[in-house]
């Protein structure tokens, strides 16, 4: 596997999309990607459970339980290349800062493949506020904390906390 710098795999490496929904599943056999339930807006109503509310205290967010696909489309530039490489997930809060934790996969984009689509489950989201959060969505080399960004999603979320 070629290991490179990252403004090289950047320029390697394009994103075609980010998106997040309620589902999603893959064909065994052409590989596409059935998404359901789109989503850019999401109503939370909160009544937060004394564990949520020590959450928000010492790290300053809520870990709200949700149900959500990530699923991304990347393009690489040429097909004789083999690559390996960590996708990297983390979410801005509205207030721009980073919130929740950051999710890191290692994929393999082998020979042959000019185009990977990459499908992740999260079970709980990372809540300030209401407001627009952004994942964005970088990459790295495997084995490495360093990543570049190369694309994000946004979901705007309307969160109603009741005491």
């Amino acid at each position: 596997m070629e290991k490179t710098s990252l403004q090289k795999l950047k320029k390697q490496i394009s994103h075609d999309w980010t998106i997040l929904c309620t589902g999603s599943s893959v064909d065994v056999d052409s590989k596409n990607i059935s998404i359901y339930n789109f989503i850019e807006i999401i109503n939370i109503a909160l009544k937060p459970t004394s564990e949520q509310e020590k959450e928000k205290e010492s790290k300053g967010w809520y870990s709200v339980p949700l149900n959500i696909h990530i699923v991304t489309r990347i393009r690489k530039n040429s097909i004789d290349s083999d690559l390996a490489l960590n996708i990297n997930y983390h979410v801005v809060g509205p207030d721009n800062k980073r919130v929740g934790k950051n999710m890191s996969v290692p994929i393999k984009f082998g020979k042959g493949l000019d185009t990977l689509k990459i499908r992740n489950n999260i079970g709980s989201f990372p809540v300030i506020e209401s407001g627009t959060y952004n994942v964005i969505f970088s990459i790295g080399n495997v084995g490495e904390d360093n990543v570049i960004k190369i694309g994000e999603s946004r979901l705007k979320i309307n969160l109603d906390i009741k005491k």
